[in-house]
Formats: structure tokens, sequence, C-alpha cells
């Protein structure tokens, strides 16, 4: 297990967090390293709604917040409490959501990751700890085209979706790793890939 040292994340942490809004009107042609964008425009539909009805439903206070904000907020709410999404589909029983974007948000996995770097087919995130990792697309946006570099540690949800492992597209990136750290961790990428704990296709039985 790789342990960060705790001066690593800043206090003044900085966000690139994707704002669903306005991108989920109007496809985008298919590229290497996102999902198609009917199903991203599918996801981002539901998902967006699930969260800020956890946002609207919580404690926090609602003055002059941004939507990628009140996202943030909806997300961890979600984090805590995993059945806040089968009391969401009830309150919403008359809508035919995408049964894979529902399965998705189920099987949603919302961490720390560090962000490696990218191949010619996905982005290479490692959970915190080392541990597992995966190959990683985007939905409408590549990884690296919201954080604005790799080598960093951020916070995201990953999920299987169409066979992929996917970003949710809701970023924050928390630190920039050092010269040291990504030694560390480009190790461990090679010893997860060598042990198949890397994986860059999701269980089609999970969907």
């Amino acid at each position: 297990m790789i342990e960060l040292s705790s001066k690593l994340f800043n206090p003044k942490i900085y966000c690139h967090l994707y704002k669903l809004q306005g991108h989920f009107l109007g496809l985008k042609s298919v590229k290497v390293m996102k999902i198609d964008p009917i199903t991203a425009n599918d996801f981002i539909a539901v998902y967006r709604e699930f969260l800020l009805d956890l946002y609207e439903s919580s404690e926090t206070e609602k003055v002059h917040k941004k939507l990628t904000e009140k996202l943030v907020i909806g997300r961890r709410q979600f984090a805590e409490n995993r059945d806040l999404l089968k009391v969401f589909l009830e309150k919403n029983n008359k809508f035919n959501f995408p049964k894979e974007t529902i399965s998705a948000i189920e099987n949603i996995e919302i961490a720390k990751w560090v962000y490696l770097r990218d191949t010619r087919y996905y982005s290479v995130l490692l959970n915190i700890d080392g541990l597992s990792g995966y190959g990683v697309l985007g939905l409408n946006d590549k990884i690296k085209e919201i954080v604005g570099q790799s080598g960093v540690v951020i916070e995201t949800g990953v999920m299987p979706l169409k066979g992929n492992f996917v970003s949710d597209g809701l970023i924050i990136s928390l630190a920039d790793l050092g010269p040291n750290y990504k030694k560390e961790f480009n190790v461990k990428f090679r010893e997860l890939k060598e042990s198949k704990k890397f994986k860059t296709k999701a269980n089609v039985s999970s969907q």
C-alpha cells in the first residue's frame, strides 16, 4: 500500500468541476477516450437531477451555491447513504429511466484517485491506496481536458457503463503528485497490470 503524506493535500483545494448543464444538448462525434454521446447524455440527464434532488434535501446552507457546488454536495450525500437512490426512484417512479444509467449510478465508486496518465485508449486511475485501478473513459470530455494535466490526485466517481469504466464527469482536482510519488505509482500501475488487478473493461453482468 502506498501512503500519501498529509502534506500532499493542501487545504487550498481547487476544483475543476465538470459543468453538466449545457453539455447534454447537441451530440458530439464519438472520439477515443470518451463514452458514446447518446449514452453520456442519458446518464448526465438522470445523474444531474438525482444529485440536485439530494442537494435540495440536504441540510446544507443553500445561499449563493453554484451548480457545480450543488452537484458535489449531492454526490457526497449519496456516498454517505447509498439507499438515497432507491428513495429517488420511488419518488420518481412515473419516469422510465434507462436501466443502464441506473445500474451505473448504483455501482459508482466515489473515491480519491491518482490520475496517473493517459494511454491511447483510456485514462489511468489508481485508487489512492494503490491496490486497484481502472482504465477510465470520460463522458463528453476527456479527464485531461477537465483537469488540465495528469499526475494529480482527484476525487471523482468511476462507474461501469456500456462495458467500460467511465468517470461521472464531476471531478475535483486535489493536489499535484511530486516526482517520487509519480515513480511509486507508475511501479504500482505495472504491478496491477501484471496481477490483472487493473481493469479496462467492466463486467457486462454488472450492467
